[in-house]
């Protein structure tokens, strides 16, 4: 019934089959986006380093010639006050062009006429190729006092010059021009050109390099005669118009190449494009290994998809089987945490294999995902218990109890415990169950107490009663002997003698009357307060009480809960407690008073770094006249623990000797 029909498992499949294969085809296509990213991120690199570098190279260009412009403009005003003075003659500029040098100068008057040069005329029957005149024009109509010409070629020669110009305070123009070849030649050196000629030759993968306007081919790699024009190639105008790098796969050559474009700007103005090929070949391979890889995959996802039939219905008998289990171990688990008694579970080697909330929350275990720690490290003070039970093969130990220290608290524990045996009988680890009779102990300790006190107070009672009559007696007939005899001799040791009996009567007498007390439960006047209130009450007191004694007391914040006490009765029952811590510290000492919530109680816990008091002691000092003052009655703890217990509340004693005692007031709180 679990299995499903083969047609369902062959629809089932074949969707498989198509979810596999559309992912493994996905996958081909983001590989090969990948693939072009790298180049596009590639070519825009290059493309941005070659846009920089050739405006570097034409601001350099610039900036020699601007300075070139610049020394030759100078030459020329200082040739100009030389030419106020006096006019310049022709051995004169000769002899200045050369200390300077400089070409030839020539001097126009204001109507363009040559008036003096630094050289001959050596060209006469040449034909010269253009008019000064049409040059110097801005200058001498008055529109200008400088002009820079730039280069130019000669009027008679075949060489190149570069000329500058300035108006003459005569009237006219001073002219100035060097010979041009070298510049000429590193303009050709450092300029665009030779940069694409350059990065074209040297790096590898790059097809080819252009620098291409509107019109015509500006520069190129060599291998590049002919392209394009930008106006017939709709992706070239888009990328002229644009700001970013374009890319594109186009045929060169009979192959494919990787093209970037982005328009050249230069100082605000578009010169032009810029176009870089890079050779695709590594695309190519890369796309055909992914292809390779595609084909693999989808031969292994058919040979997937058949395994899978088979699995499937496996699979599906795990799961059923699976869930059955869930269901066992959810109602075991269900078992295990509604129970109140601890279980926990250890292997052979003493390692966590189950425990319940109950475990977690009786030894304050950080969590219940312990499985697999050792039980040691977590619950220390019960491992010796845990190794009995593990060694102990051959029989369970049952109704074992034992004592254990958990965070500081001394608990009393009841253990059951079982072996846990595999299929093949051997002992794979042990179940412990563990209930918690600290309350329990606490409980009869109360009770063995309430009830020795109780006795105690009815034999005080009795005796109290019995000697009550004949004591009175005896107080009434001291009296009397005081005031109606006279002695004849040692009268005075007599008044003595008996003003000591009718003293001692009264003395006996308040013995009984505390006797008679204790063996009344105290009437209480209990009102409903807040802890804190009470506590601030009781500071001034308790302080002063501890002062007294040199000792520091410090009083920590109280919670905030309402308890229902008699505040006379209760404060006596803490001045007693702090007295006796007190007379235990050591001089110039100090006690910590504190209170806290322990589920539906409030403790109030009272802790002095003193002396401490013996083992064999602890379960005495409670008792009617016990003492181990040389001056203490015996009556201040017994009468605390009646107080206490007659609010509904226990006195709890903890103490090691030399370490101090702890002293805890356990009371029921009120919810208002």
């Amino acid at each position: 019934m679990l299995i499903l029909p083969p047609q369902v498992l062959l629809v089932l499949s074949v969707i498989l089959l198509l979810v596999l294969f559309g992912t493994a085809f996905y996958e081909l296509s983001r590989q090969k986006r990948e693939v072009e990213h790298l180049m596009h991120e590639e070519a825009t690199v290059l493309i941005e380093s070659l846009s920089l570098g050739a405006e570097n190279a034409i601001l350099a260009y610039n900036e020699i010639k601007d300075q070139l412009a610049q020394r030759l403009m100078n030459n020329l005003r200082l040739l100009d006050q030389l030419d106020v003075r006096q006019p310049l003659t022709q051995p004169e500029l000769n002899e200045i062009s050369k200390q300077n040098q400089l070409y030839r100068i020539n001097i126009f008057n204001k109507n363009g006429v040559k008036v003096a040069s630094s050289h001959d005329e050596v060209h006469e029957g040449i034909e010269p190729l253009y008019d000064p005149q049409d040059e110097l024009q801005p200058i001498l109509v008055g529109g200008a006092d400088s002009l820079v010409v730039g280069f130019k070629r000669s009027r008679f020669e075949q060489g190149m010059r570069f000329a500058v110009a300035i108006r003459r305070s005569r009237g006219g123009a001073i002219v100035a021009n060097i010979a041009a070849e070298e510049l000429v030649d590193l303009r050709r050196k450092i300029g665009v050109g030779q940069l694409i000629q350059h990065i074209g030759k040297d790096a590898t993968g790059i097809a080819y390099i252009v620098w291409q306007d509107t019109s015509a081919i500006i520069s190129a790699t060599e291998n590049i005669t002919e392209l394009d024009s930008i106006q017939t190639d709709p992706f070239l105008v888009a990328a002229l118009d644009s700001e970013q790098v374009s890319t594109r796969l186009i045929p060169f050559d009979e192959v494919q190449v990787f093209e970037a474009v982005r328009s050249f700007t230069f100082q605000n103005t578009k010169v032009g494009l810029l176009r870089i090929g890079l050779w695709a070949d590594h695309l190519d391979v890369v796309l055909a290994r992914i292809r390779q890889r595609f084909f693999i995959l989808t031969g292994l996802l058919v040979i997937g998809a058949l395994i899978f039939l088979n699995l499937f219905i496996a699979r599906r008998n795990e799961t059923a089987m699976t869930k059955a289990f869930l269901r066992e171990q959810k109602f075991t688990g269900a078992i295990l945490e509604s129970m109140a008694d601890a279980v926990i579970a250890v292997d052979t080697a003493g390692r966590i294999t189950l425990l319940n909330d109950a475990a977690v929350r009786l030894f304050n275990l950080p969590s219940a995902a312990l499985k697999g720690q050792a039980a040691a490290k977590y619950l220390p003070e019960c491992s010796d218990f845990l190794l009995r039970v593990l060694r102990k093969r051959d029989v369970a130990f049952q109704d074992d109890e034992f004592p254990c220290e958990v965070s500081g608290k001394k608990l009393y524990l009841a253990a059951k415990s079982s072996l846990l045996y595999d299929e093949n009988g051997q002992m794979n680890g042990a179940v412990i169950v563990l209930r918690d009779l600290t309350a329990r102990k606490a409980l009869e300790k109360v009770v063995q107490r309430r009830e020795k006190l109780s006795a105690m107070g009815k034999l005080a009672s009795g005796v109290a009663h019995e000697i009550r009559n004949p004591l009175n007696a005896i107080g009434v007939l001291g009296q009397r002997l005081d005031l109606e005899f006279n002695p004849k001799e040692d009268e005075p040791e007599y008044r003595k003698l008996v003003k000591t009996i009718v003293s001692e009567v009264r003395r006996v007498n308040e013995i009984i009357q505390r006797f008679l007390k204790f063996a009344r439960p105290p009437k209480l006047n209990a009102t409903a307060i807040k802890l804190n209130d009470f506590l601030q009450r009781s500071a001034t007191i308790l302080q002063s009480e501890a002062a007294a004694k040199s000792i520091q007391i410090e009083i920590k914040s109280a919670p905030d809960a309402h308890i229902n006490i008699d505040t006379d009765q209760m404060t006596q029952v803490l001045l007693n407690l702090i007295r006796n811590a007190a007379d235990a510290s050591n001089p110039n000492g100090r006690i910590e008073f504190s209170s806290y919530e322990q589920g539906a109680y409030v403790v109030l816990e009272i802790q002095d770094f003193g002396s401490g008091i013996a083992e064999d002691e602890l379960s005495k000092i409670f008792d009617l006249y016990y003492t181990t003052k040389d001056d203490g009655t015996g009556m201040g703890l017994s009468i605390a623990n009646q107080i206490v217990q007659a609010h509904g509340g226990v006195i709890e004693v903890e103490s090691e000797i030399g370490q101090g005692s702890i002293f805890r007031i356990v009371l029921p709180f009120t919810n208002v």
